[in-house]
């Protein structure tokens, strides 16, 4: 808790007590190294977590929880790209696919995509997971396509689905749509791209 000398991970399973850490960690920052509730920044995965987090931090610190941000990590991004629309492509007026969405956007341009040369209908959410996972790892479509070519030239599958990935990219961006890992990667590069933004 008195740990404060940059970057601290903690790797904890369910029900070890993340919840009450992070709270007396940002406790113990307030009230004894005086930090200034505005620079503290409190992500969580799901609403329900960060609702959590607020409430038991109310009963900590009082009122200076409003002045923090806490929010999940998709509420997060989300604000960062509309404040900022003017620095990235998609403007501040994006609409955000979900889960659900994000399977109708792809299954509605299957073919505008190119999927249907690589996979069956059937297979659409295997290959969401596979997009997802690159966009949450920031993996760049022509890149990937270079080393799967290195790694694995006679599987054209592969070769095929980085095209459909960098297809679907650009699709979302002409219809000015995002979705959830997409969100976290425009995020990303919004703030790594732009010194006066990150401050």
């Amino acid at each position: 808790m008195k740990y404060n000398r940059g970057p601290l991970l903690i790797i904890a399973g369910p029900g070890t007590g993340k919840t009450r850490v992070l709270i007396e960690k940002v406790a113990y920052l307030i009230k004894r190294e005086k930090a200034d509730p505005e620079n503290i920044l409190l992500i969580t995965f799901t609403e329900k977590a960060a609702q959590e987090l607020k409430n038991r931090l109310t009963k900590c610190i009082g009122l200076d929880v409003e002045r923090m941000q806490t929010s999940t990590i998709h509420s997060f991004c989300n604000r960062i790209l509309r404040e900022y629309g003017e620095y990235h492509d998609l403007g501040a007026n994006f609409d955000i696919l979900d889960e659900d969405s994000q399977l109708i956007f792809i299954r509605s341009h299957f073919y505008r995509i190119g999927l249907n040369r690589y996979i069956k209908m059937k297979e659409v959410p295997e290959v969401i997971s596979f997009f997802n996972e690159c966009s949450e790892n920031l993996v760049d479509p022509d890149e990937l396509k270079e080393t799967l070519k290195r790694e694995h030239p006679r599987n054209k599958r592969y070769h095929g689905l980085c095209d459909c990935y960098k297809e679907y990219l650009n699709l979302l961006k002409r219809e000015g749509k995002v979705d959830f890992p997409n969100l976290q990667r425009l995020a990303v590069k919004l703030l790594e791209s732009n010194e006066n933004i990150r401050e």
